[in-house]
């Protein structure tokens, strides 16, 4: 949690500067390598849903900052932050928090 909470504080931060698409990357990767934790657990977790929101909103708005020159929309960001604190909320945990840029 506190990678993925600190990876999409990298994200806001690096907005407008040239290794913004760098960030959102990686915060795409950490996304997926916890999904990916989650998936191989044994048995349902819990906000695996969430997750896989998350997972997918993240992948979108990496896809919109490769093709629109290193930005997004600001819905996409909003989207991220949406679904992350969902997930957040999901697994209980109220000291993370993802905010919008």
């Amino acid at each position: 949690m506190g990678i993925i909470s600190m990876g999409w504080e990298l994200v806001v931060a690096s907005q407008g500067a040239g290794d913004h698409g760098d960030m959102v990357e990686s915060f795409n990767e950490s996304v997926k390598d916890a999904f990916d934790s989650n998936e191989n657990s044994v048995g349902p977790c819990r906000g695996n849903v969430e997750l896989a929101e998350l997972q997918f909103q993240s992948q979108v708005l990496a896809t919109h900052v490769l093709i629109e020159d290193g930005t997004a929309g600001n819905e996409y960001y909003a989207e991220v932050v949406d679904s992350g604190n969902a997930w957040f909320e999901a697994i209980e945990r109220d000291d993370y928090e993802m905010v919008d840029s």
